[in-house]
C-alpha cells in the first residue's frame, strides 16, 4: 500500500476498508458502531455482533478503526489504544455469556489496558484455557464487544 500512496509516510491514518481493498481487491462492508453520533440500540448492536461472528467464521478479514470523535487522544493513551489506528480482528467469540474480540495492533505493541487485558483479574482458568490470551507484548489482546463499541468507530469486513 505504501507503493500505491507513494511512501509509508503517506499512510499516516485511514480506515480499514482502504487497506483491505488495497490488499485483497475485494469490496468491503462497513459496520458502524454509532448512527449520526448516537449510540446504536441493542437490536442494531446485536446485528453488528452477528455480522462480525459470521464474517470471522467465513474467514473474511476484518479491521476495526480506533477513531471516535467523542473520545480524546489522552483517553485513548490511558487505555492503551492508538487514536486513528486500525487493528486486525483475529477472533470474535461468544463464551460463558460474554462477547469478546481478540484484536491485534499491527505495530506489535501498545496493548489494551482495560478489562480483559493480559493481566486482568477477569480471566478465569476456564476462559484462559478456551481463549488462550497472549502473555507476550505482541500487540494481541482481548476486549469486550461493549468496550470495542465505546472506543472504536467502525469495523470494515471483506466481502
Amino acid at each position: 500500500q505504501a507503493k500505491l500512496y507513494g511512501s509509508y509516510h503517506a499512510l499516516k491514518d485511514g480506515f480499514a476498508s482502504e487497506g483491505l481493498v488495497s490488499l485483497t481487491g475485494f469490496p468491503t462492508q462497513t459496520l458502524k458502531f454509532k448512527h449520526e453520533q448516537k449510540p446504536l440500540d441493542s437490536d442494531k448492536l446485536d446485528e453488528v455482533w452477528q455480522a462480525l461472528i459470521s464474517s470471522r467464521k467465513e474467514g473474511f478479514l476484518i479491521g476495526i478503526t480506533c477513531a471516535r470523535p467523542d473520545v480524546s487522544e489522552k483517553e485513548y493513551e490511558i487505555v492503551g489504544l492508538i487514536y486513528k489506528h486500525v487493528y486486525s480482528v483475529l477472533q470474535v467469540r461468544a463464551i460463558s455469556g460474554l462477547r469478546l474480540m481478540q484484536l491485534r495492533n499491527p505495530w506489535g505493541k501498545h496493548s489494551w489496558k482495560g478489562d480483559w487485558n493480559q493481566t486482568s483479574r477477569l480471566w478465569t482458568s476456564e476462559l484462559v484455557e478456551k481463549l488462550n490470551p497472549s502473555k507476550d507484548n505482541d500487540g494481541t489482546f482481548w476486549i469486550s464487544f461493549q468496550d470495542a463499541v465505546k472506543y472504536f468507530s467502525e469495523a470494515d469486513q471483506q466481502k
